[in-house]
């Protein structure tokens, strides 16, 4: 049977330019609204070859009001002044850099130019779930930090082409601090000193975070580098997922470990921690070599014989 293992994506890596990632391959409305205890949030997703080159408005209104209040003082842009935007990530800014902006494409044809933008395109779509700040960066963010706790307010995104205003999505939304409920259903197992987990995905968080203690109540570690993202594939016509989300190589034959894990929403908030399972780390199996081994040859044949072992 074909193992299948999720992606736990290092962005320092060459964008793993040979995989494609579609971020809006789920159904996605035109405007998320989440919240925080200091703001609404704002998200859309927006082809990043085709952002309007006048970029987005958010408007505000209340229950008693109808009158739209624009919030924003500018247009929400990309932000393309590499500097900026290395200021705004910092010490992230190198791993991050080919990721939001264009590489050239040396030595490539261009069908192959073609296929390594639109990858791009696709990472730097699932990365603005991830991480805030490169939502900001993308121009696909807007934090509404005037909003008053307790009150509900109407919001609506508009995008400006040209000289023309039309309006892309409307929402409701107000500031909470309440808590992600955390993913279901983890699992693991052990074999071969290797230790395995998996859980129920959910379309609702666009990535995971994997936590780990040797201790029930000890202190827990992320062990994941990068997120862990569990992707969708199609294999034989049918919708298929990963038997295994996260695959721990760091741990030792014969001991126990305590496991959670946590969801990242679209924006990129971080779920309450999931149950606690424990799995014991089973030693690799080695088995014995076959001893007295025995060559004849007859004529034109070869014959191997060796004594029989038990495994």
């Amino acid at each position: 049977m074909l193992q299948r293992i999720a992606l736990s994506l290092r962005w320092s890596l060459p964008l793993l330019l040979a995989i494609v990632i579609s971020a809006t391959a789920q159904e996605r409305k035109a405007l998320l609204l989440g919240s925080s205890k200091r703001a609404v949030i704002l998200r859309w997703v927006v082809d990043v070859k085709k952002y309007p080159d006048g970029g987005f408005n958010v408007f505000r209104r209340t229950a008693e009001s109808a009158d739209w209040q624009r919030l924003n003082a500018q247009p929400i842009v990309p932000i393309r002044d590499r500097e900026k935007v290395r200021a705004l990530l910092g010490d992230r800014y190198d791993e991050m850099e080919n990721l939001l902006f264009a590489p050239k494409a040396k030595g490539l044809n261009l069908r192959d130019a073609i296929q390594q933008e639109e990858n791009r395109s696709s990472l730097a779509l699932l990365m603005a779930d991830l991480d805030a700040q490169v939502a900001e960066v993308l121009g696909m963010r807007y934090d509404d930090i005037s909003a008053k706790e307790g009150e509900r307010y109407a919001y609506r995104l508009t995008r400006v082409d040209g000289s023309v205003e039309t309006d892309v999505a409307v929402g409701e939304g107000e500031r909470s601090d309440a808590e992600i409920d955390p993913p279901a259903g983890l699992k693991g197992t052990s074999r071969d000193s290797l230790l395995e987990l998996a859980w129920a995905p959910e379309q609702r968080f666009s990535g995971y975070n994997v936590y780990r203690s040797e201790k029930k109540s000890g202190t827990y570690a992320r062990v994941n580098v990068s997120p862990v993202l569990v992707l969708e594939t199609e294999y034989e016509g049918k919708a298929v997922i990963p038997d295994v989300f996260y695959r721990d190589q760091s741990v030792l034959a014969g001991r126990t470990y305590w496991y959670s894990v946590t969801g990242i929403n679209a924006f990129a908030q971080e779920s309450e921690r999931s149950e606690l399972i424990s799995v014991e780390v089973k030693p690799e199996i080695i088995l014995p070599v076959p001893t007295r081994p025995n060559v004849m040859v007859r004529r034109d044949s070869v014959f191997l014989t060796w004594s029989a072992v038990k495994g």
